[in-house]
């Protein structure tokens, strides 16, 4: 008998590598190295779905996918110290398995902290850590300031209004740390045309002695003069000149 023609003696007629794959999607986003093994050969050999075993990588972003690099660099959790006055905070740990590509962790990470203009991002560091220093902003809102690593939930550390606060986010190195406003109008606001529902930047960044300034323009559709919220960024192990 001609085992690979006969659809009853032989379960490796029908697409024997099917659909259950072993992927790992939280590697890189989408899918796996291949679709892997299952799908059809378990319908030919246990007489169900595939879909009803445990998956160790099912669909496009399935399997390991959502562990995947999480939200916090390599599996870690972010926290942020405020240095105003008393103990610092730590904030739980994001969701996991981030699928913008453009959060990914950059490896091997920059020996100081740098903005990176291409990802609208601040990328951290080998100490681990970036210095949030709010500077004196010019505008009638009390803009609520926030951030997030890696894609993951965004978290408010000052107001716009704080001006001489201090805070200190520590994520692991190589993550890349967004920041925005949200306005008493309810937009908000960050670096980068995309990612504004206006389709304008709504951040300016400029090279400071000691790191990186960051304005803010808190009016939809307006030019603007980025005041309106005022950030100064820097790694605490910085080289001195």
């Amino acid at each position: 008998m001609n085992y690979f023609n006969s659809a009853i003696s032989n379960p490796f007629r029908s697409n024997p590598f099917g659909n259950m794959g072993m992927g790992f999607g939280g590697l890189g986003g989408l899918g796996g190295f291949f679709p892997g093994f299952g799908g059809s050969l378990a319908n030919a050999w246990l007489g169900h779905s595939a879909s009803t075993l445990p998956s160790w990588g099912g669909s496009a972003v399935g399997g390991w996918g959502n562990m995947g690099w999480g939200n916090m660099g390599w599996g870690g959790h972010h926290h942020v110290h405020h240095h105003h006055g008393h103990g610092g905070h730590h904030g739980p740990s994001g969701p996991s398995g981030a699928s913008n590509s453009n959060c990914r962790p950059v490896h091997p990470a920059p020996k100081e902290g740098q903005w990176n203009a291409g990802k609208g991002s601040y990328t951290v560091g080998q100490s681990g850590k970036v210095d949030v220093n709010v500077g004196k902003a010019d505008a009638d809102f009390n803009n609520e300031i926030q951030y997030r690593v890696n894609g993951g939930e965004w978290k408010t550390i000052a107001r716009s209004k704080d001006d001489g606060s201090t805070s200190t986010i520590h994520a692991r190195p190589g993550s890349n740390v967004e920041f925005r406003i949200n306005t008493p109008e309810g937009n908000s606001f960050q670096a980068g045309t995309s990612a504004n529902v206006d389709g304008i930047d709504h951040a300016k960044v400029s090279k400071t002695d000691s790191g990186f300034q960051l304005g803010f323009e808190d009016l939809r559709g307006a030019g603007g003069d980025f005041n309106d919220a005022i950030l100064n960024l820097s790694d605490p192990d910085r080289r001195r000149p």
